[in-house]
């Protein structure tokens, strides 16, 4: 479970804007109460804005045109469209080729990302997709045939925050990952939610008691205050920090004031055992256990 503060605000354009331009691209996406915008292509929420207008999510800029979109999409090598995507982890064996250079030759395959996404069925109020791939474990070498199955649901909007002057939106995701064989113990396939938010303003963990963040790229800013880390998204250098199982009360929260709306924008996950997470830092591959990462762009 990840978040992410990417550097420009708001998030690129309207919902029908948006669906206008993927379906100019040829790639048609599914719109949920005209306020969620979910892609096939890539199997993400891209856009989600409570007016129908202003996105809280992070959207690549390029699809503020078709012509810049369809550059985006056409150009060779991985595409960050934005939004909140899937991925597998952990990172170490999917997405590195050297642990000690991280960054060098890190690579998003392909068959993860935009995957193969197909819609098995939808109505007015949810979508399911799913999409199979093939993706090597660096460690171990072995090559998983995996399934990834998601099924994203538009939240009614509470009464109450319509009567507090609050505009709100939001959906719940259930995912599930299936492995054709056992992978064996040398290799550990998990999910990994990819949130992107615009820049500015700051993320908010609510934590128990104790809690201590590991760096994981960089050196991460942050301050804690009691059962709280709070991480202000200013950052000349771009870095990243997990939060352990043992730690997480399953919430997290980017708070922006920096445009002229406040945006508030909150993910809640279940937490489960320690045992379950094999994602790790590159540096200490032998560190299991962390739910949730939070990174923060230059």
């Amino acid at each position: 479970m990840g978040t992410s503060e990417k550097s420009s605000r708001p998030g690129c354009c309207s919902v029908q804007s948006l669906a206008e331009t993927l379906i100019a691209c040829g790639i048609p996406p599914v719109v949920l109460g005209g306020r969620l915008l979910v892609s096939p292509f890539g199997g993400r929420c891209l856009a989600l804005a409570p007016d129908g207008m202003n996105n809280v999510l992070w959207t690549n800029p390029a699809f503020a045109a078709v012509a810049s979109a369809k550059a985006l999409l056409t150009a060779p090598g991985w595409a960050n469209l934005g939004g909140d995507r899937t991925w597998i982890s952990p990172e170490i064996d999917t997405l590195v080729a050297d642990p000690a250079h991280m960054m060098e030759g890190y690579a998003v395959p392909k068959a993860m990302d935009p995957g193969a996404y197909e819609v098995l069925g939808r109505d007015d109020r949810s979508v399911t997709l799913e999409s199979r791939m093939e993706i090597r474990f660096r460690r171990s070498g072995a090559v998983l045939d995996l399934k990834v199955t998601k099924t994203i649901e538009l939240i009614d909007v509470p009464p109450l925050d319509r009567a507090a002057g609050v505009e709100f939106a939001g959906y719940r995701q259930r995912a599930v990952l299936s492995v054709a064989a056992s992978p064996g113990a040398a290799s550990r396939p998990g999910l990994w939610h990819l949130l992107q938010v615009p820049g500015g303003g700051s993320i908010v963990i609510p934590v128990r008691e104790g809690a201590r963040p590991r760096p994981f790229i960089g050196s991460p800013v942050y301050g804690v205050e009691g059962g709280r880390i709070n991480c202000e998204v200013a950052a000349e250098a771009g870095f990243k920090f997990g939060i352990l199982a043992g730690d997480s009360v399953g919430l997290m929260l980017s708070l922006n004031r920096t445009g002229p709306r406040d945006l508030l924008v909150a993910r809640r996950f279940p937490v489960h055992a320690a045992e379950r997470y094999a994602d790790v830092p590159c540096a200490d591959p032998d560190d299991l256990g962390y739910v949730q990462q939070i990174y923060v762009d230059d």
